[in-house]
């Protein structure tokens, strides 16, 4: 592949590889680090030899490289709770009700995977390690369950005024 081949080449795919790593880690600043990287790698791969398909092989390093980052992020046994998790737990903390009451309030209103992990891990107190043995699953799919059930739970919050519901559920 030529020098122009190859701009032409990283000019028409860096969107993509870009949006697929966006998509996969919802952070700017790791999904320009992993395209760099498959850049990178493409590019020594294309000086040792020719590549058929480039496209495809693009695509192939690409899935390579987002399963080695979430590897290496996910190795430890028990996946703690990140800032932005703790965010949206504080975003929808009310000064008259318990945190956990009003959880229980909300869960009936999120998608029935997510609220049954929401209720392991802060009504039982589980570890997402503990939830994925209870549920025979993944601890990436008790985690990654767990931030939509959060995200299910602000977008409820967001269309409702919280204490006038709290009022009324009571009445």
């Amino acid at each position: 592949m030529s020098v122009a081949e190859l701009e032409h080449f990283y000019e028409a795919n860096l969107p993509k590889i870009y949006r697929f790593y966006f998509y996969k880690v919802l952070n700017r600043e790791i999904a320009e680090d992993l395209t760099s990287q498959s850049f990178l790698k493409f590019v020594q791969e294309v000086s040792r030899r020719v590549i058929k398909k480039p496209k495809a092989f693009l695509y192939g390093i690409a899935r390579h490289v987002i399963m080695d980052f979430l590897r290496v992020k996910y190795q430890g046994k028990e996946v703690p709770l990140d800032e932005e998790d703790e965010t949206l737990i504080a975003d929808f903390e009310a000064p008259e009700v318990h945190i956990l009451d009003y959880l229980e309030r909300l869960l009936p209103k999120v998608p029935e995977k997510q609220a049954i992990v929401l209720r392991l891990r802060f009504l039982e107190k589980l570890s997402l390690q503990e939830i994925a043995t209870k549920l025979d699953k993944d601890v990436n799919y008790v985690s990654t369950t767990q931030k939509r059930g959060f995200i299910s739970i602000k977008k409820l919050l967001q269309c409702t005024d919280v204490p006038t519901n709290i009022v009324e559920d009571e009445l």
